[in-house]
């Protein structure tokens, strides 16, 4: 008598064999090949459990594009807000999107775009060339209400202020509606709290010289904008030739910055819309 051996186990994926369409064991197989109409009766029934499994399988297959479309939507959102990073999203797409179905693919790339942060603070300059090519012809077709390309489709932006590039490409989503500036040169904001009887036309020329006229892009969707304002590389050398003088020079900071707010809220007043505006500091040494 053979003993068995512990933790003998069998691929079972071996000992299958596919024969005549149907799925047997290795050792059914063999003899079946020598003796097929003994083995009658098993063909036979396998041939029924295979085809009941299939029934089950065909009943039981979640269809995403069955569902209405506001549940499919639901379902998108969950999946891009996990799986996407707008820096490098157009490298990035989520593996539904390679299920050949291109409705299913403008749907998932339309969610992601709408429901994810496009953060510009490191100039990612291919999704920026990517974005203009984003094609939502399908969904317009089927009567969608979806924008032109991707760039209409972005809602929310992170951006580190400090050149032309940027503010030309804010410039182009229409649809932003919430918007978040790094402004990293605290000391013009010290420069504009320090100036005690600034106010409007020359606040309005410091706040242009500080390139924060936001308001002229023309950004007709956006309802909220975040300033965080931060010192540059040189936050060191401001503090050690300004802090002796002006101990009080953090103040002075948050100064300028309520009275760039207060700007900013009056400019988009003016243009008939209902911005909100909030300047934050960060002043540690990190930075």
């Amino acid at each position: 008598m053979n003993t068995p051996v512990a933790g003998n186990m069998t691929d079972m994926s071996t000992q299958i064999k596919r024969v005549d369409d149907l799925y047997m064991s290795s050792e059914l197989a063999a003899k079946d090949k020598h003796s097929t109409a003994s083995l009658a009766v098993h063909r036979a029934q396998l041939k029924g459990t295979q085809a009941a499994l299939a029934k089950i399988k065909h009943r039981h297959v979640f269809r995403l594009m069955d569902l209405p479309e506001e549940v499919r939507r639901v379902i998108l959102v969950m999946l891009v807000r996990s799986q996407c990073d707008l820096r490098e999203f157009h490298y990035k797409l989520p593996a539904i999107t390679a299920v050949g179905n291109e409705q299913l693919r403008q749907e998932t790339i339309l969610a992601a775009l709408q429901n994810n942060v496009l953060d510009l603070g490191w100039g990612p300059e291919m999704t920026q060339e990517w974005l203009p090519t984003v094609n939502f012809g399908v969904l317009q077709k089927i009567g969608f209400s979806c924008p032109r390309d991707g760039l209409g489709a972005i809602r929310t932006a992170d951006v580190i202020w400090r050149d032309t590039d940027t503010t030309r490409f804010l410039g182009r989503l229409e649809n932003l509606r919430d918007l978040l500036v790094i402004f990293a040169d605290a000391a013009k904001m010290f420069g504009i709290g320090s100036d005690y009887s600034v106010s409007g036309d020359a606040l309005g020329a410091s706040v242009r010289e500080c390139d924060l006229d936001l308001p002229s892009l023309d950004l007709r969707s956006l309802r909220k904008l975040t300033i965080i304002v931060r010192f540059n590389y040189k936050r060191h050398e401001f503090v050690r030739d300004v802090e002796p003088y002006v101990p009080d020079w953090r103040d002075r900071i948050e100064e300028g910055c309520k009275k760039v707010a207060g700007w900013l809220s009056k400019e988009y007043s003016a243009r008939g819309q209902r911005v909100t505006i909030v300047i934050q500091t960060e002043l540690g040494d990190d930075w």
